[in-house]
């Protein structure tokens, strides 16, 4: 297998707006979660190669934080969400901006392509973290793109973990993508 996964997760779900700062960036908080699936191809290690397709001239990164679901979940409240996950890891929800106009939200071509969600190199035990203690950092050619903290965030894990086990059953080895701060301006860094 070509991540650091035991095995390929049956869904990765994303969230599309869940920092704050993004969300005052963009000009609204939203008052509930809204997610996209990414297909299992799209997973691939952290280091990997990521692939620019022909044609593609606006390849872009989102660092996130990616939970792994430990146990087999569904119908559960807010309160015991943080208790299906058994991983923390890095991620990235690498997407091909030129092809947004045709997706309309869905994010299928550009978000989903082949090894477009690298993740790691660390899988973290969630047992031993705080989830509203972490702190997102994101870099590109050396130079910080991303830096935020979980305490900010508009929806904390385990409400994402609830919301999404309303209606799906969430598998282990399954993947949340639990969204992306704002980029930092940068005269120097290309995508």
């Amino acid at each position: 297998m070509t991540n650091m996964l035991d095995r390929t997760p049956s869904k990765i779900v994303a969230v599309h707006l869940n920092f704050r700062s993004r969300a005052l960036q963009r000009g609204r908080v939203p008052a509930h979660p809204s997610y996209f699936l990414k297909p299992p191809s799209s997973v691939s290690s952290s280091g990997d190669p990521l692939v620019r397709p022909p044609g593609c001239e606006l390849l872009a990164f989102e660092g996130e934080i990616a939970l792994v679901i430990g146990t087999r979940t569904k119908n559960i409240t807010p309160d015991q969400g943080w208790s299906s996950v058994a991983w923390v890891t890095a991620a990235n929800d690498a997407g091909i901006q030129d092809l947004r106009y045709a997706d309309r939200g869905s994010n299928v071509r550009s978000k989903g392509g082949d090894g477009f969600t690298p993740l790691g190199p660390t899988l973290l035990d969630a047992r031993t973290i705080d989830p509203a203690g972490l702190r997102l950092r994101t870099w590109v050619n050396g130079e910080l793109a991303q830096d935020d903290t979980t305490d900010t965030l508009i929806f904390d894990f385990g409400t994402l973990v609830a919301d999404l086990a309303r209606t799906i059953t969430l598998e282990p080895g399954d993947v949340i993508l639990t969204g992306t701060p704002p980029a930092r301006p940068s005269s120097s860094r290309t995508t």
